[in-house]
Parts: C-alpha cells; structure tokens; sequence
C-alpha cells in the first residue's frame, strides 16, 4: 500500500484486507441500466408455482394507467419475473385478497402479507 501512496486511517482495516483472497460483487444492472431485473430463481419444482405466487403478491408496486410498475427496484424486478411467468398480481389479489401486512422491519430483514385463500389464511414472507 505505501509503494501505491495510499493513505490508511485504520490499520486493522488494511490488514484484514490484505489477508482477503476473493471479493465477490454483485452486478444487478442500476449502473448500466438503471434497473434490477431477476434473470433466474431456483426451486424444487413443486416448489416453482408457489415462489412465483410470494413474489407476485408480497411487494407494494402500483402501476400506471399505462401499466408501467413504480415503486421501491427491487420490489419491481420481484414484480415483473413472475408476471413473465403467468402469476399476474392483480389477478392474483383477486383469488388472494390481501387481511394484513407487517411492513419490512429492519430487527427481522422481512416483510409479512397474509392473503386469504379459500376460507383459511397464508402467509408470505
């Protein structure tokens, strides 16, 4: 670092680094495109159909009048890979109507809607 002219506040920091092997990144697309996007989800297969039903109805995305999704990216980019897959929201909201939310809660990293299906309750994560 010295033969660089780097200047170091905290020493402890430079040697962990130092020590680092690999730094995995993770390239989403906001800086070329400016959108999120899911490409591909893993699953057991009988599993498929119901990730894709969580992330269809567990976001807060409104659209506009022309159909364009607003709201938080990557609630977006959880919106619009299922709706590529035939899980539409709005016509899952009416088969599902939504009881209650917990909004996200940063002590729990997660957000809860429970929907009514039939005549008992789920919940998704």
């Amino acid at each position: 670092m010295v033969a660089l002219n780097a200047f170091v506040r905290n020493l402890p920091a430079l040697e962990i680094l130092s020590s680092v092997t690999f730094i995995c990144t993770d390239k989403t697309g906001t800086l070329t495109q400016n959108k999120m996007t899911v490409r591909e989800v893993f699953s057991f297969e009988k599993q498929t159909n119901y990730l894709f039903l969580c992330m269809a109805l567990n976001n807060d995305i409104r659209c506009t009048e022309e159909g364009t999704p607003t709201g938080d990216p990557t609630e977006i980019a959880l919106y619009e890979y299922p709706k590529e897959n035939h899980f539409e929201k709005a016509e899952l909201q009416k088969k599902l109507p939504r009881v209650f939310e917990i909004p996200f809660d940063p002590k729990r990293k997660a957000m809860t809607k429970v929907h009514k299906k039939r005549k008992r309750v789920s919940c998704f994560h």
